[in-house]
């Protein structure tokens, strides 16, 4: 007798899923980043708040956002959501904003890249790094 479930409709069910939460993490991530990049500009505009520290401020607005939608749309975690869970999203958040300042200082303090080509290319490496620890670790079932 055929089973309803094969392995392999399994594993396109889940890929599917992988591929809807990173689609709407990535969306997430869009409006966080426009949170990000705005902060950063009235910080270091507005307030004259040296580039690094606005950046780690500016992060932490945006970051707190994502945790917000995330645990409520990405990951659909209401039941979990808490302090373990906070407490789990900015461990990971902290190692983002490491990753996200230390792109910057790179790109754009040492390599001499445009100031925000710089933002950017930080901003790719720690959403990899947030998405799959998201994934894996903070939401994970």
């Amino acid at each position: 007798m055929k089973k309803l479930l094969s392995l392999e409709k399994i594993n396109k069910i889940r890929q599917r899923k992988v591929v809807r939460q990173f689609v709407k993490f990535a969306i997430i991530g869009a409006t966080a980043f426009v949170i990000d990049m705005t902060g950063y500009s009235v910080f270091t505009r507005l307030f004259s708040i040296q580039h690094i520290l606005a950046k780690i401020m500016s992060f932490f607005c945006a970051s707190y956002y994502s945790y917000e939608f995330n645990s409520r749309w990405t990951f659909r975690r209401f039941k979990m959501r808490g302090k373990k869970l906070l407490f789990k999203s900015y461990i990971v958040q902290c190692v983002g904003a490491s990753i996200n300042a230390g792109g910057l200082y790179l790109f754009f303090d040492r390599l001499g890249y445009h100031e925000f080509v710089s933002l950017l290319i930080a901003t790719f490496f720690s959403t990899i790094w947030n998405f799959i620890m998201n994934k894996f670790w903070v939401y994970r079932a």
